[in-house]
């Protein structure tokens, strides 16, 4: 497939590149990254790439580089978990599932040595000296529940330590903070949030799945959200919270994006999608030969993904990604500032309107574990208030509940409807839940009901 290039909408540019073909010098790869040497790692489904949460055998471990384009770093299918690179982008870091073990590869000689027991879940620089580490988290249920942090240094002559026991966590999300205190993850899902690796405390940011760190000294996370197309933002210091959008990634539609982790540099993420096919209620369980990984790159205020980048194009499914950038630790970062307390859905102003159903989705008859209920998006025109700023709009509702709460019923097109509403931003009570959706027009702005929101108070 040839190199291709296009512009998306105003303002926002999707570079996007067969990686099967990577030129070495591609000058969308350097305006990409703005000149910046990269290098991406993650595992490539060669079964029925259908291994979203690399629960299998068939997959192969994948690499990247700005300057050299794409390779195997090893060529043999095993049972990798989720892969990174370290901080200085020389090492990748990969465990073997079946094994209970981590190992070390170099990526410029390709050779790999053993490190520890455990599973990889993060790297971390010391910022006193600049050791690196490999955060483990260990002692693995089948659903990939952890209950200990332990850490191994990339030394010839590795040291460990333990660093916090007890706890309830998942392999997804695990960052250590710039000065090592704390991580950010999910303790358990869908509580994403930090714990305090001395006291072992924890404080709940969010509900989602996929907690990210960014990089640095700058304790700004994010949570993935229950329609898996928009990031949830937390300034941890200031208070402030915000959303981004990822609905403009390349191909995605209506459909969903996974495995979204912020690269070593604050400006880059990575992630997979788009993820068209539903397994159930899910479309990421139903993977696909069309998942790619896309790379994104914020404004320098973190509040958009100003463009995309489509590292592969290929008939295989690519999971997992960690993504690598030079130069992240001298990299600008503006963010807002808050300018107030948070405002609470029963402090937010309230709307009532007169909708008409355009586009609506089917009641969920079932929902998979370990969610218990979830919620559906409709499209609406709006017809009263003229004052309204909006003319089209989604609105959420419940869409299956658990057999002792009200049945959700079913609504008519071309009906209409008065709703009271509150934009879906005000509704963070729901922010983890999930979000069953079959309309087209999914950029939309995105309103809750206020019942729906009322139900969980």
């Amino acid at each position: 497939m040839n190199l291709l290039f296009r512009t998306l909408i105003p303002a926002l540019f999707l570079f996007s590149v067969s990686c099967a073909k990577e030129d070495k010098s591609s000058p969308e790869a350097k305006a990409f990254f703005q000149e910046a040497h990269a290098r991406v790692v993650w595992l490539q489904d060669r079964g029925d790439n259908r291994d979203v949460f690399a629960d299998g055998n068939d997959l192969v471990l994948m690499g990247w580089d700005s300057r050299k384009g794409t390779r195997e770093l090893i060529q043999e299918s095993q049972a990798y978990a989720k892969p990174l690179i370290t901080p200085d982008g020389k090492t990748v870091i990969y465990t073997l599932r079946n094994e209970n073990t981590t190992y070390a590869l170099d990526w410029k000689k390709g050779k790999s040595r053993k490190l520890t027991h455990g599973w990889a879940v993060d790297t971390w620089q010391d910022p006193k000296n600049g050791k690196i580490w490999v955060i483990l988290g260990r002692h693995p249920t089948p659903r990939k529940v952890f209950s200990e942090i332990a850490r191994v240094s990339l030394d010839r002559k590795p040291k460990e330590e333990t660093l916090i026991q007890n706890l309830t966590f998942l392999q997804d999300g695990v960052q250590m903070t710039y000065d090592g205190s704390r991580v950010t993850g999910l303790f358990p899902w869908p509580k994403s949030g930090m714990v305090d690796l001395e006291s072992g405390s924890f404080t709940q940011y969010g509900k989602g799945c996929w907690a990210s760190l960014a990089p640095g000294d700058r304790d700004i996370m994010w949570t993935f959200d229950g329609p898996h197309r928009n990031l949830i933002m937390d300034d941890v210091r200031s208070g402030r919270e915000w959303m981004v959008s990822l609905a403009e990634a390349p191909n995605l539609g209506g459909t969903e994006l996974y495995h979204p982790r912020w690269s070593h540099h604050p400006h880059f993420i990575a992630v997979t999608g788009p993820y068209k096919h539903k397994a159930g209620t899910n479309n990421i369980r139903g993977g696909g030969a069309d998942v790619e990984v896309l790379l994104g790159r914020f404004s320098t205020d973190l509040e958009q993904v100003d463009a995309w980048y489509q590292l592969t194009d290929n008939d295989r499914a690519d999971f997992y990604p960690d993504l690598w950038v030079e130069g992240g630790e001298d990299a600008e970062v503006n963010v807002k500032q808050a300018s107030g307390p948070a405002v609470q859905p029963e402090q937010s102003e309230v709307a009532t309107l007169k909708v008409r159903l355009v586009e609506q989705t089917a009641l969920p008859t079932s929902i998979d574990p370990p969610y218990t209920r979830a919620l559906i998006e409709n499209h609406y025109e709006v017809l009263a208030p003229a004052e309204f700023a909006e003319k089209e709009i989604l609105i959420l509702r419940w869409g299956f509940l658990p057999e002792d709460q009200p049945k959700p019923v079913a609504r008519k097109l071309g009906e209409t409807y008065e709703l009271k509403v509150l934009p879906w931003k005000q509704g963070k009570i729901l922010e983890g839940e999930r979000v069953v959706s079959d309309v087209e027009a999914f950029t939309l702005p995105r309103f809750v009901e206020l019942e729906t929101v009322e139900l969980v108070k």
